[in-house]
């Protein structure tokens, strides 16, 4: 008997050592975050500044600093998170990147299942911090020893020229791919067409369908479509990547086809306008 109760002590200690929730994460981190010279202001972006956070979120973390802090505040974080909760695996995007902040991923022990870090730190001087509501929702301000974090409205000039960038993306070769395609189907070879299928939704039809849903959104891929997208589209979308075999495959491509030249034409008549 004293042994099995030794062991549920054991396990309960064990237990609680290792779950630490999203919300203890937060806090510490912050505390920790607002002690650090050179840091100005941090926020949450993703789904907590969208209003679709669930138990499954990671901490989409945006931390401002003066613009010669980038590499210090990255030391520090990366003591910090390995110390307190056991770094497993890091990537630090490489540089320069994509939208011009510097960015690293961590998975680590003692977190919540399947949670992980997504950190951004954002020199000061950086025009763009991703503060477009349309885009990214309304941050969640931890602290801001300055101020960054205002609405930001999208400008509808840039909203169109990314629109007719996209659009180009999305038909310049699309005969290639759709040529690929029916060359498949008629080899009757399903793993050399599904690539091709699943690029021709993802780039070409997708990119149509945001065109038309969400302008602001255009660069978002098929990533939120279930929120964005009416229940017609979505469940088109849906169902066109439930395929098993070649036979189905090609009867949804073909229904994919009519809506994908439907749209082309339609958003053609409105940039010529």
């Amino acid at each position: 008997m004293g042994y099995f109760i030794k062991l549920v002590m054991f396990k309960e200690l064990f237990i609680g050592a290792v779950m630490k929730t999203r919300e203890i994460i937060c806090k510490e981190l912050n505390k920790f975050l607002f002690e650090q010279n050179g840091v100005l202001a941090v926020w949450e972006g993703g789904s907590v500044a969208t209003g679709f956070a669930d138990n499954y979120s990671d901490l989409d973390l945006v931390i401002v600093v003066n613009d010669e802090f980038v590499e210090e505040t990255f030391k520090c974080i990366d003591d910090f998170i390995d110390k307190t909760y056991q770094i497993l695996r890091k990537y630090r995007v490489p540089e320069p990147t994509w939208h011009g902040f510097s960015q690293t991923f961590y998975q680590a022990n003692d977190v919540p299942d399947l949670f992980y870090f997504d950190i951004s730190v954002v020199k000061k001087s950086t025009e763009d911090k991703f503060l477009e509501n349309s885009r990214h929702g309304f941050a969640k301000v931890w602290f801001e020893k300055e101020k960054f974090v205002k609405p930001v409205e999208s400008k509808q000039s840039e909203i169109d020229q990314r629109v007719k960038k996209y659009f180009e993306i999305a038909t310049a070769s699309d005969f290639i791919t759709i040529i690929e395609i029916k060359k498949k189907i008629k080899r009757r070879l399903f793993s050399e067409a599904f690539p091709f299928y699943f690029n021709f939704i993802a780039r070409n039809l997708g990119i149509l369908l945001n065109i038309v849903h969400r302008p602001h959104k255009v660069d978002f891929g098929l990533r939120y479509i279930y929120r964005d997208y009416p229940q017609s589209d979505h469940k088109l979308i849906e169902e066109a990547l439930q395929v098993n075999n070649i036979e189905e495959l090609e009867v949804k491509f073909t229904n994919l086809l009519v809506r994908y030249e439907e749209l082309k034409s339609q958003i053609e008549n409105t940039l010529t306008k």
